[in-house]
């Protein structure tokens, strides 16, 4: 612990560690906003022989290009520099996010087929991790007894997987076989939030099922039972439905998140709700597919209308509530522009009672009068902070028409409630 200092900067508290190897150099792991002028003004003649990409997402590159500048160290990385990795437009168009990162040249390219590297006279083992990035890398020093896993796992969480190129599927598999089987005692330094160990994580993460889950669970709720610091409520507690517990079980889970403990019972009441909570702590599944599966039952017509910045986006929510909505018989449509008109009309006639949309396309569904919102019950702003009541672009007149009236063109008591979570909440809110 001795040899590792660690710094968080940027919009999204991002880590980024510097490690010092045998011969008194330093290797760097991801590169937020900031982290090279506070390394230099912290260490001037500092020696950074390299710098190790877990990932190309913003948060972890932002200071990539600075720390070049700065101490001529050489960039690892997964794939070559590419934008779309980035992801720093989606987070500028549709998170309002001032982000500016400047390209860099990558000078090892970390393929697949290279399992080992030496980088400050040390052996480093590199496992990919394809799930919340597909260019994510964990580096993993075993004689040391330490892995830089990024945004692959969390101290109690997992990295998201509902960005482009997310797969909940690949991400466990590898957390699960490249990870948590090292010695129990192996410290994670994550790409957010505070460093962990495995056994912690393998007795308490809520996300990590394996083929002995059973087993494993009963080790959990032993140190759940006993911990008063280890949340010990299970899902079945909060209020669910049975077909939604059954779907959550299928998938699963069993113990909720503090985020997921606290919000979910308030949506539930159908009280109007803002949240806030590190990455990866299940915002997304606590806010959205439980509690509003509970309150509604399949009526052929939408109930619960999710807006979403970009089409992949609503791509993986829509997915999100069907997979919970299994077993309710309540039907998904999902609404995004680029395609036809012809499925999505089709499916809003079949009697959708969830409309996943985003904004452009679902105003085009209203002036065709495909799209009706008289018994929205449970409207979802997933945008910006500037735009989080105002749909951003939508026009004034559909605004005022959706959810402030019923069916007959009246005003309404009161509007349906509203939802809104997010990693951070701004000054004031």
């Amino acid at each position: 612990m001795d040899r590792i200092r660690v710094y968080t900067g940027g919009v999204a508290s991002c880590n980024g560690y510097l490690f010092k190897t045998r011969d008194n150099a330093y290797v760097a792991v991801d590169a937020p906003s900031g982290f090279a002028d506070w390394i230099y003004s912290k260490k001037p003649d500092i020696i950074i022989t390299d710098l190790l990409i877990t990932h190309q997402h913003f948060d972890h590159v932002e200071d990539a290009c600075r720390m070049r500048q700065i101490f001529d160290c050489r960039i690892h990385a997964g794939q070559p520099y590419n934008e779309s990795l980035t992801l720093e437009k989606m987070a500028r168009d549709a998170w309002g996010l001032p982000l500016n990162v400047q390209p860099f040249v990558v000078d090892e390219i970390l393929t697949p087929d290279i399992h080992t590297a030496n980088w400050g006279g040390l052996l480093w083992h590199l496992h990919q991790v394809p799930g919340h990035s597909p260019d994510s890398i964990v580096y993993d020093l075993p004689d040391e007894g330490i892995m830089f896993t990024g945004d692959v796992i969390f101290a109690g969480s997992i990295g998201r997987t509902d960005l482009p190129g997310g797969n909940l599927r690949l991400l466990k598999q590898g957390i699960e076989k490249k990870v948590l089987n090292q010695p129990a005692t192996t410290m994670i330094f994550p790409g957010h939030g505070p460093y962990t160990n495995v056994k912690n994580e393998l007795l308490t993460n809520p996300f990590i099922s394996s083929p002995d889950r059973d087993s494993r669970a009963a080790v959990r709720n032993r140190v759940l039972l006993f911990s008063k610091h280890t949340r010990s409520m299970l899902f079945s507690e909060l209020g669910l439905s049975e077909p939604v517990l059954k779907a959550v079980e299928k998938c699963g889970y069993e113990h909720p998140t503090p985020i997921q403990e606290q919000a979910i019972p308030i949506i539930l009441e159908g009280r109007d709700l803002i949240g806030a909570s590190q990455t990866g702590t299940g915002k997304n599944r606590c806010f959205r597919p439980l509690p509003l599966l509970t309150r509604i039952r399949p009526i052929g017509k939408p109930q619960i209308l999710v807006l979403e910045p970009t089409r992949e986006l609503a791509d993986q929510v829509a997915e999100s509530f069907a997979e919970y909505g299994e077993f309710t018989g309540l039907k998904v449509a999902l609404l995004y522009g680029g395609v036809g008109y012809g499925k999505q009309t089709e499916d809003l006639k079949k009697g959708a009672d969830i409309v996943v949309a985003t904004p452009g396309r679902l105003v085009d569904h209203f002036y065709r009068c495909t799209m009706r919102f008289g018994e929205v019950k449970a409207p979802w702003f997933w945008m910006k902070w500037t735009e989080c009541w105002t749909w951003g672009s939508c026009p004034l007149s559909v605004k005022s028409s959706t959810f402030v009236r019923g069916k007959e063109g009246k005003p309404s008591s009161s509007p349906p409630p509203c939802l809104r979570s997010s990693r951070d909440l701004p000054n004031g809110a």
